[in-house]
């Protein structure tokens, strides 16, 4: 049977005392008031059992009274499970320094290194070939920034060069303003390119399109006459430095050249 116990370690002979704190004791050396806290236990329904009378111990017990259950001494914690290193994430992919164009730009600069060890650079100089047996005459004109007199500068470029013979002439000049620019009948075919067909604009045919370069009076793509001088402009396959290109489909140009 469960009871409700309290234990007293005071010998019997003290229940017959009188005076708080005389009696057997509620805990280890505490009193229950003598002979009065005695009857007061009884009355609730106490009894008094011998434990180990040779030391003076007695327990206080009341029959079908539960003893509330005993806290389980907490157990242990266990340590938490080692959980396993999350895999690093993987490394995001290495984006390529700068713009592609910029990449274009440093592969075609290798690639001029290369060609310059091995060809002659036509920095307003000319040169001859033999192509079939027949003699060409081909000159370049360096890209220049100025344009405060370009006639005079076109003019100094030519007259050292001479006036045209029986040979073909081919000029190349980046820009095509300074086609107009140039000395009457100094060149048969000038090839130039820098507008890029246009920058923006409608292509209305292979060679004719509307363009923002053609409406400010420059030539901007295919083939321009003066006199009996010729101008080919093409339109290039991108863009170089700042990235404008609307409307206009880039091109690889093939020319055929035919005697007169």
């Amino acid at each position: 049977m469960s009871t409700e116990t309290l234990n007293a370690r005071r010998p019997q002979a003290a229940l017959r005392a009188s005076g708080p704190g005389s009696g057997p004791g509620a805990g280890p050396g505490g009193g229950l008031g003598g002979a009065q806290s005695r009857r007061e236990l009884e009355k609730r329904g106490f009894e008094w059992r011998e434990l180990d009378g040779k030391n003076g111990v007695y327990r206080l017990s009341r029959p079908g009274v539960a003893a509330p259950a005993p806290t389980p001494e907490p157990s242990p914690r266990a340590p938490k499970a080692m959980r396993a290193p999350k895999p690093p994430k993987p490394a995001e992919p290495t984006p390529p320094s700068g713009s592609m164009r910029i990449e274009e730009r440093r592969e075609m600069e290798r690639a001029m290194t290369e060609l310059r060890a091995e060809a002659d650079r036509l920095r307003d100089e000319m040169s001859k070939i033999s192509v079939l047996g027949r003699e060409i005459e081909i000159a370049g004109i360096d890209f220049s920034f100025d344009r405060f007199d370009p006639g005079s500068r076109y003019g100094r470029i030519f007259a050292r060069w001479g006036e045209r013979a029986e040979a073909p002439r081919l000029v190349l000049n980046h820009d095509p303003r300074g086609f107009a620019s140039m000395p009457e009948g100094s060149a048969d075919l000038v090839l130039s390119g820098h507008t890029h067909g246009g920058h923006i604009g409608v292509q209305l045919a292979p060679g004719r399109a509307l363009t923002a370069v053609a409406l400010a009076g420059i030539p901007d793509q295919g083939i321009f006459r003066r006199a009996d001088m010729r101008l080919f402009v093409t339109r290039c396959v991108g863009f170089y430095g700042y990235p404008m290109r609307l409307g206009i489909p880039p091109e690889i140009a093939i020319l055929t050249l035919r005697s007169a």
